[in-house]
């Protein structure tokens, strides 16, 4: 989540993500790939001061159990109805994406003219789940969460779609996809030959290879509302050609009950979220590790750190 700062501040910030594997061949054996050391993308300053360092076992025993449900306070945008079709999709008759001229914004926190204008009258921690804005095909709800009496919390949260249901009813749906990535490169599973028998195997492949990815989109479905999240199972038309990809399945879940499937803690991610004062969470870039320090004022270059990451 990116975060506009007020009175409370929590700043993930990540290491660079350029980092190079050097593979080495002698008389024809592939030795092990060598990972360069990585740089921190902020620099711990002299004046500040660090509090602790926590890693993640620790992160994962704090909680915060007192969150109420959500006020919806702004919603904007606009939706079309997901497709049934493909639910009945297989590997034996895969659906072919097709490329829809639409026009992108990337907008964030501090740009949002919503939150501008929130910001003047309520809120003092806002986010944006996610910064990249589709015209016209999306519902943006702007909720609010008061987190105690210091933390007013208001989120940009999304929804993809809508889905009716058989008495009727009106569900707001959000759409991801897993790509498949070439099984004979990284000790995978064929999608073509298990999605269909195995789908269990294979998603257990993603959540061990892509587990944040999937805990992401499930607590932005539970942020936002949503009462489904799609799954789309998407490869490469062949695998040589990356301008064609077809859908290979679906996999349908309940927000709530998927975060239970893959150990995904709300009253955590809350605990987490909620730390009282000014504080900059940095990840040590070659450790499990967070540093947590305290700020007494957020230098104006870690913005410009941020905003050329963004760019970049």
């Amino acid at each position: 989540m990116k975060c506009f700062p007020l009175t409370y501040t929590i700043l993930v910030i990540l290491p660079t993500p350029s980092f190079s594997i050097a593979f080495q061949y002698q008389l024809g054996t592939k030795l092990c790939a060598q990972l360069k050391p990585r740089d921190s993308s902020v620099e711990v300053r002299s004046d500040w001061e660090v509090k602790e360092e926590m890693d993640f076992p620790r992160l994962m025993k704090m909680r915060y159990m007192d969150v109420a449900d959500p006020l919806d306070i702004e919603c904007c945008g606009a939706l079309e109805h997901y497709d049934k079709a493909f639910d009945r999709v297989t590997t034996r008759n895969e659906k072919q994406l097709k490329s829809i001229k639409r026009i992108f914004h990337t907008v964030t926190t501090t740009d949002d003219p919503v939150i501008r204008k929130l910001a003047k009258t309520q809120g003092n921690v806002f986010c944006c789940l996610n910064s990249l804005r589709m015209v016209g095909k999306e519902l943006y709800m702007y909720r609010r969460w008061k987190l105690g009496e210091d933390i007013d919390l208001i989120v940009r949260c999304e929804h993809d779609g809508v889905m009716t249901g058989a008495n009727g009813e009106v569900s707001f749906v959000n759409v991801k996809t897993l790509n498949e990535w070439d099984s004979r490169h990284c000790n995978g599973v064929d999608w073509r030959q298990k999605l269909d028998s195995q789908r269990g195997a294979v998603l257990a492949t993603e959540l061990k290879n892509n587990s944040y990815k999937l805990a992401r989109w499930t607590c932005c479905a539970i942020l936002a509302g949503s009462e489904y999240l799609k799954l789309g199972y998407v490869s490469r038309y062949h695998v040589k050609d990356s301008s064609r990809h077809v859908v290979l399945g679906t996999q349908q879940f309940k927000p709530n009950e998927f975060a239970s499937q893959i150990n995904l803690s709300m009253e955590n991610a809350w605990g987490i979220l909620r730390c009282e004062g000014k504080y900059l969470i940095l990840k040590d870039p070659n450790k499990a590790r967070r540093k947590l320090c305290w700020v007494s004022s957020l230098r104006i270059e870690i913005f410009d750190v941020l905003q050329q990451n963004e760019d970049n």
